[in-house]
C-alpha cells in the first residue's frame, strides 16, 4: 500500500460559488475574518465528515450555518482552508486528459480519492478482494462502483446463440478512468442493487471504506472477470476464501441480483475446484444447468467442464475434455 494523502457529477468551481450582489457581499477582509473566527468549528466539521476527500461543493456544505459565513463564496472558503493547511488540493487526470480537482484532508488514502469521483459509490472487484483480505497485495488499479438507475428487465428469452455471441467477444470495459499519482482509478456503472452485499471494510491506514463484502465480491468478479485479473486469479481468490465462503450467502446474492446469464454455473465450477463438497453445491445446481456458459470473455481454444457446463481457459485445471466443435 502506498502512503499518500486520503461518473457521477463532477463539479466546476463556478457552479459552487454562491452569487451575491456587490452591495451585500462582505469585503474580502471581512470574509477572511469570518472564516478565521469559525476556523476551529470548520476544522471539526471536516474531521467529523465521513469523507476524507471532497469536491469544492462538498467542502462548502460543511461550513457552519452562521450569518457571517453565509455570504462567503465557497471558492474563497476553500482557498482559506488550503492556505490554513486544513485540506490539500490534489489533481486527477481523466482518460480524456481532463484535470479533476479534489481536496484531501490529512490522512486521506488513494481509496478515499477514488471514492470522491462518485456519489454513493463503493469499492469493488479486485479492490474489494484486497479489502476482504483475499489477495495479499493491493493493485495500483482501484475499482469504484456507482450504481445505475433501475432499468426494466429484458423480456427476451435467453438463448444459447446469444450467450455464445456475448462471451466469445472481449469483455466491455469502462472508459471512465482517472490517473492519480501511480494509481489508475476506474469508475464502473454497475447494476442497480440498492447496495446489496456492501458494508464498511478497513483500509491499510485504518480508514473505513464502503465496499462489497465477501459474498457479493465473489459474485462480482465472476460477472466481470477482467476487473479481477481473469479466471486464473479468480480461481486463486476462491481458493484463498475457501474457509470463509458461505455458499448460502453467495446463492442469496445471485438470486437477488437476478442476472439474465447463468453466472451461478461459473460460481459452482470455482467452488468445486477449490474443494467445496458437492453436497453444499446443490443450491447452485438447483438454479439450473440449461445452457453452456463461459468462465471468461474472448477465450481462445477453451476446454469444457460437462458437470457445470462451462467453457474454461485451457490449462486452468487438468482433466477437462476438449470442447465440442
Amino acid at each position: 500500500m502506498h502512503t499518500c494523502i486520503y461518473t457521477g457529477v463532477l463539479f466546476t468551481p463556478d457552479q459552487q460559488s454562491t452569487p451575491h450582489s456587490s452591495a451585500t457581499r462582505p469585503s474580502p477582509h471581512e470574509q477572511t475574518l469570518a472564516l478565521a473566527t469559525h476556523h476551529d468549528e470548520i476544522i471539526d466539521a471536516i474531521r467529523r465528515s465521513e469523507r476524507a476527500v471532497f469536491t469544492e461543493h462538498q467542502l462548502g456544505a460543511l461550513l457552519p450555518p452562521h450569518p457571517d459565513l453565509s455570504l462567503v463564496p465557497v471558492r474563497r472558503a476553500v482557498t482559506f482552508l488550503r492556505r490554513s493547511g486544513v485540506v490539500k488540493a490534489i489533481e486527477l487526470r481523466s482518460a480524456e486528459d481532463r484535470m479533476v480537482t479534489r481536496y484531501a484532508r490529512e490522512g486521506a488514502t488513494p481509496f478515499n480519492v477514488a471514492l470522491s469521483l462518485v456519489e454513493n459509490g463503493y469499492l469493488s472487484h479486485e479492490t474489494a478482494l484486497y479489502l476482504n483480505r483475499i489477495v495479499e497485495a493491493p493493485s495500483r488499479t482501484i475499482y469504484v462502483n456507482q450504481e445505475q438507475s433501475a432499468k426494466p428487465m429484458s423480456r427476451m428469452p435467453l438463448t444459447q446463440p446469444a450467450i455464445d455471441r456475448a462471451f466469445r467477444a472481449p469483455q466491455r470495459k469502462s472508459k471512465r478512468e482517472f490517473t492519480y499519482r501511480e494509481h489508475r482509478m476506474v469508475v464502473l456503472n454497475g447494476k442497480q442493487t440498492g447496495g446489496l452485499g456492501t458494508g464498511e471494510l478497513v483500509g491499510d491506514q485504518g480508514e473505513r471504506l464502503p465496499a462489497t463484502l465477501l459474498a457479493r465480491t465473489l459474485v462480482d468478479v465472476v460477472v466481470r472477470p477482467d476487473y479481477a485479473g481473469g479466471p486464473v486469479q479468480i480461481l486463486e481468490a476462491y481458493r484463498r476464501a475457501t474457509q470463509r465462503i458461505s455458499v448460502d450467502d453467495v446463492v442469496s446474492v445471485l438470486q437477488r441480483l437476478d442476472y439474465v446469464y447463468p453466472y451461478h454455473q461459473s460460481v459452482g465450477f470455482y467452488l468445486e475446484q477449490v474443494g467445496v463438497p458437492r453436497e453444499r453445491l446443490k443450491p447452485l445446481e438447483a438454479l439450473g444447468l440449461s445452457f453452456d456458459f463461459y468462465l471468461g470473455y474472448g477465450m481462445a481454444d477453451p476446454t469444457y467442464d460437462p458437470r457445470w457446463r462451462v467453457f474454461v481457459p485451457r490449462g486452468l485445471v487438468t482433466g477437462l475434455p476438449i470442447p465440442r466443435p
